[in-house]
């Protein structure tokens, strides 16, 4: 496909004739490389493309990535420095992913684009014969992603998105300890995403950088001048390109909560939020709430991007085996049932614990995980094609932690908190180690300071 002959009118009536699905392109067998590599493309080699080639597929010596796509040459050219001096190959680089998807010998598209683009490319690459690894969220609006998934089914090519919590072996233990019904009948769940994020500066419009395809950025996008809040990452906060922290960030920990109470579609939502602390460039919500209505079961999503004193899980800590102060964890999961309530989090730590909400105090019952990788990569066998593994997604680059606590004290009858995290070799309570947080004279985080062995994870890490 040249892009010398396409303008962006003919652009985008093709690319809406072909998400419609009724042109089809040639269909291309998968190619084995050599027999024991898979070939890949990287389409967007910013912040999450630089971060799944520098923590993951340079490291594989079955991955031969043979493409770096980019409308941003200088980006392009970092990524290109880091492939070639981590593999000892130069990958060709392009700022067109057509001629990615030209090429047969190239067996998997990584899309690591803004969310505007995550529908065409994926659709392209499932006629062109290709598997696709897409990040979060799967698509700009739900008519695209449906759209994703017939592309899939019609062309028979693995599509896995990168919401990597649902692939955890440790959100699967929590799903064993839900489906035992430790915690009852669970009818209400509540998802946090409350974070602090600064303002978005107003920004005049300028000329287009040099070394930038702006129109080619933009895509499917109205089109408009050049302005950086509408370019790297600032697009999260803009209608055009995203839905803001909800689907940057909020997808995960609603997914997951799906995972945990085993249900799929609702039977009705209601959203309600605005700018409420913000008065800056951003279109989307600064804060908001959502509730899905399940039957016998309602989740309440809770947004907010102003509170300094809810802190995500530090990286540190995530595959340690202590747990957050869960109060002012930024980022978890509370699932409250007839018999106990459960908190999940799904970047904090790598103990689940619990303890039942019954009338006498009830030892922690805990199983000791460590996140694993299982990827695309090592799920996908390029001469016989893909595992039955291979369809649960990528796997996770952080862990999660369960626990419950009691309600009340046997001995006293009271009000029962629950216990302070202990380090495991002193067992005094262990200070946040937050500097910033500290020097306010307040902490609201108390972790446990064991040391977790940090081990290679997988693309996606918008590990929260």
């Amino acid at each position: 496909m040249s892009d010398a002959s396409t303008n962006r009118r003919q652009f985008l009536r093709a690319a809406a004739t072909v998400v419609a699905g009724t042109v089809v392109a040639p269909s291309r067998s998968r190619a084995a490389a050599g027999g024991s590599k898979f070939v890949v493309g990287v389409m967007g080699t910013g912040g999450r493309g630089y971060w799944l080639l520098d923590n993951d597929l340079v490291r594989r010596d079955n991955v031969d990535i043979a493409y770096l796509c980019d409308v941003d040459v200088s980006r392009l050219k970092a990524a290109a420095k880091l492939v070639e001096n981590r593999t000892g190959k130069a990958p060709k680089t392009v700022t067109d992913f057509r001629k990615i998807l030209d090429d047969k010998n190239v067996n998997v598209l990584f899309n690591a684009t803004p969310d505007h683009w995550h529908a065409l490319p994926t659709v392209w690459a499932c006629q062109a014969g290709k598997d696709v690894y897409v990040e979060k969220p799967a698509s700009h609006n739900i008519w695209e992603g449906r759209k994703m998934v017939e592309a899939a089914r019609k062309y028979k090519r693995i599509v896995q998105l990168g919401t990597q919590t649902r692939s955890g072996p440790y959100t699967k233990d929590a799903v064993a300890f839900l489906r035992s019904g430790r915690i009852g009948r669970i009818h209400f769940v509540r998802v946090l995403n409350m974070k602090h994020r600064p303002p978005v500066k107003r920004l005049k419009d300028e000329p287009i950088p040099a070394g930038v395809d702006y129109e080619k950025w933009l895509g499917p996008a109205p089109m408009r001048p050049f302005n950086r809040n509408h370019y790297h990452y600032t697009w999260h906060w803009f209608w055009a390109y995203s839905g803001g922290d909800i689907i940057n960030d909020g997808v995960h920990q609603i997914d997951a909560a799906r995972y945990l109470i085993g249900r799929d579609y609702p039977e009705a939502v209601s959203c309600t939020g605005g700018k409420h602390a913000y008065d800056d460039a951003q279109e989307t919500p600064d804060t908001q709430i959502v509730a899905w209505d399940y039957g016998d079961i309602t989740m309440v999503f809770e947004l907010t991007l102003w509170t300094p004193h809810m802190q995500k899980t530090p990286w540190d800590f995530r595959d340690t085996d202590g747990f957050p102060n869960w109060r002012f964890n930024a980022t978890h999961i509370q699932l409250h049932g007839t018999k106990g309530c459960s908190s999940v989090g799904t970047g904090a730590g790598g103990r689940p614990s619990t303890r039942t909400m019954s009338r006498s105090p009830a030892a922690p019952v805990g199983t000791r995980i460590r996140r694993t990788s299982t990827t695309f990569s090592n799920a996908w066998n390029p001469a016989s094609g893909p595992t039955p593994t291979s369809k649960k997604g990528i796997g996770p680059p952080c862990c999660a932690t369960s626990a419950t606590f009691p309600t009340a004290s046997a001995a006293a009858g009271s009000r029962s908190t629950p216990r302070p995290n202990r380090s495991r070799t002193t067992g005094t309570p262990m200070p946040c180690s937050n500097a910033r947080t500290a020097s306010r004279g307040s902490c609201p985080r108390t972790y446990s300071r064991k040391r977790g062995v940090r081990e290679t994870s997988v693309p996606g890490g918008a590990c929260l």
